[in-house]
């Protein structure tokens, strides 16, 4: 008999899990942590699970193109569109422009506000 979860089951799951409390602890400490092991939608899940448990903003960077769409769809599924973004490789043409202004503006305030962060402790 197969026994079926509901997503929202599994997530609570692995926010619980050991190892994303280890890699929650270890990034109170380091600016760069990264993961190997996780494969298909368990990063997504992973990352969803460390944003839950210590929400800030977090940059992942995937090895190509397709996975990195792949991911950006499980996370949006997860936590939904407001809290995510996905930055291409590359900008084709300038139809992008606004998207690129404040998605840059994220990064510089997000930045900004780790840099204070880090200066309080």
């Amino acid at each position: 008999m197969v026994e079926t979860i509901k997503i929202d089951k599994l997530q609570l799951r692995v926010e619980k899990h050991p190892n994303v409390a280890a890699a929650d602890s270890l990034l109170k400490n380091v600016n760069i942590l990264s993961v190997k092991g996780l494969h298909g939608s368990s990063r997504a899940i992973f990352a969803v699970g460390m944003y839950r448990k210590h929400p800030r903003t977090y940059l992942y960077i995937l090895n190509d193109a397709e996975t990195a769409g792949y991911f950006y769809h499980d996370v949006l599924q997860l936590i939904g569109p407001g809290d995510v973004m996905f930055f291409p490789s590359h900008i084709r043409g300038l139809q992008n422009t606004d998207s690129l202004m404040r998605q840059t503006r994220y990064c510089e305030q997000s930045y900004c506000a780790g840099c204070r962060e880090k200066a309080a402790r």
